[in-house]
């Protein structure tokens, strides 16, 4: 009937309408605003009853039983609200004042109550799912990867998946089986129901996938990096450029490179974004775990580091053969005041903690891990521990979303050019920068990784019914889309902010 259960609800319900009463008690009754009522009567509470007030009072130390209960009931779920007048650490006095006398009842429920009914989905799956879904739930939980399904408009062509692709996406976010039946891969190995072997086979190209992600988020930081004062023009934001490294001008050591201005960064003059698409973050044995992924599971966040210190490490090559080894890219890199960026992506749609704090400010979904605590496998040279270290360094480029959101509603309302309460895009689906910039990056991870596995399946199938059968199939599928790049220009470009109300920057279209 879609009723909550009173076990899970009956708490919050007792200790918010208690604390409300007490507010009340203690403070008096503040009239609700009204055109016809004189501003400074408005200001001046109504009183209540002294001998409410008297026992209201004493709600910190009273052996009245209903107050006891309060107490007790209110503690516990105290200690999941964490903010800056509520510290960690703060005793029990503190936080009960916080709760009747300062924070708003309604945020705060809200929040409690969000965080109670992740914490109770935690324990279920923990107890009832099988080890094959808790090894990918992180990924599974993504809200990213939510986004092209429940937050995107529909009423633009391009973000409206085809069926084949939808349902394949579906299938992979619900953590459904991709065969009926065992099925062997084209390279001759087994393939698991669930095709997490596919994202590992070698036999299929993530080239597609690769250039899409980067697309996307060249098109994300050419369209919030000015708004967020990182660079001054939109012409300071390139795709794969060459020159960077002058002794080899032909390489290209960034997907995205952006020119950041002197004036906001003293330290680094460029962040180079480097997507990789091959991590391998889910095992195929699919070993229980030790614990339920709060927000992720260390193994997980392992396997991103892993791939995050391959980039550090650079390429191997062949140094008869390459002007410039690994080691000395990097070194290079770091000479020149560069600072290297990994963004790792995997099979599920996950970002790495590196890319999440680029564009977020933080590592969440994935717990934050001191230097001490990180992975350091890859890591064999020191340009690679040094271009590590440069990523946590205070000016180092971090919540490019955030920032962007902060800058589009602080505008003064006397601006000519104010957009503080207008809409970034032309739909309510995306008011914000960083909703917009979520949105892009989700739909195209999505449908890139879709369209992936889509092809994949059906090119197993298909080595499959050539073996059952001993004949050449009569139509191939076009492959085109999975192992040439892909024509730069995204789905739902059109979609993007009005940067009329923003000088110097040229409309979205013409970011393409």
């Amino acid at each position: 009937l879609g009723l909550a259960h009173p076990d899970h609800v009956r708490s919050q319900t007792f200790i918010f309408s208690f604390a409300r009463a007490a507010r009340y008690a203690i403070n008096g009754i503040t009239p609700i605003s009204h055109s016809n009522i004189d501003s400074a009567d408005h200001n001046i509470p109504l009183p209540v009853h002294p001998t409410a007030t008297r026992m209201y009072q004493a709600f910190r130390t009273s052996n009245d039983p209903i107050l006891q209960s309060f107490r007790q009931h209110a503690l516990p779920l105290l200690t999941l609200v964490s903010t800056d007048t509520l510290p960690d650490t703060a005793t029990s006095s503190q936080r009960l004042d916080f709760l009747v006398l300062e924070c708003n009842l309604v945020q705060t429920r809200s929040l409690i109550t969000r965080k109670l009914k992740t914490l109770l989905f935690q324990r279920t799956i923990s107890q009832h799912a099988p080890s094959s879904i808790l090894a990918t739930l992180p990924a599974i939980m993504n809200p990213l990867t939510s986004f092209p399904f429940t937050s995107i408009t529909r009423t633009d062509p391009n973000f409206r998946f085809k069926r084949s692709t939808y349902r394949m996406a579906l299938r992979r976010k619900l953590r459904l089986p991709l065969f009926s039946s065992p099925t062997d891969c084209t390279c001759g190995k087994p393939c698991d129901q669930y095709g997490d072997h596919i994202f590992q086979c070698k036999q299929f190209s993530k080239t597609n996938i690769h250039n899409t992600i980067r697309d996307a988020t060249f098109h994300i930081c050419r369209a919030l990096a000015p708004l967020s004062s990182w660079v001054d023009t939109p012409q300071q934001i390139h795709l794969e450029p060459l020159g960077l490294i002058p002794s080899s001008p032909n390489l290209r050591p960034a997907d995205v490179a952006i020119e950041l201005s002197s004036a906001g960064n003293p330290t680094f003059t460029h962040a180079l974004l480097d997507i990789h698409t091959g991590v391998k973050a889910f095992p195929l044995d699919y070993e229980p775990l030790p614990t339920v992924p709060t927000p992720t599971t260390a193994s997980v966040t392992q396997m991103h580091e892993h791939a995050e210190n391959s980039k550090f490490r650079g390429p191997v090559r062949d140094p008869t053969r390459y002007p410039m080894t690994g080691e000395a890219l990097v070194t290079e890199i770091n000479t020149r005041h560069y600072l290297l960026i990994p963004c790792t992506v995997d099979s599920y749609g996950l970002l790495g903690p590196l890319f999440y704090r680029f564009l977020l400010g933080d590592t969440t979904p994935h717990l934050p891990r001191p230097p001490e605590e990180r992975s350091s496998r890859g890591l064999v040279h020191q340009a690679a521990n040094y271009a590590l270290q440069h990523n946590t360094h205070t000016d180092a480029p971090s919540g490019l979303l955030h920032a962007a959101d902060a800058v589009w509603a602080e505008t003064s309302p006397n601006d000519a050019h104010s957009h503080s309460d207008a809409w970034f895009t032309d739909t309510y689906h995306a008011t914000k920068p960083s909703q917009w910039a979520s949105q892009i990056l989700g739909f195209n991870v999505v449908s890139s990784l879709s369209r992936y596995f889509d092809n994949a399946v059906r090119s197993i199938h298909r080595a499959s019914d050539r073996i059952r059968s001993n004949t050449e199939p009569d139509e191939v599928i076009h492959w085109s889309s999975t192992m040439h790049p892909r024509v730069r220009g995204l789905p739902g470009a059109n979609t993007g902010p009005s940067f009329d109300a923003i000088n110097n920057i040229p409309d979205i279209q013409t970011l393409q």
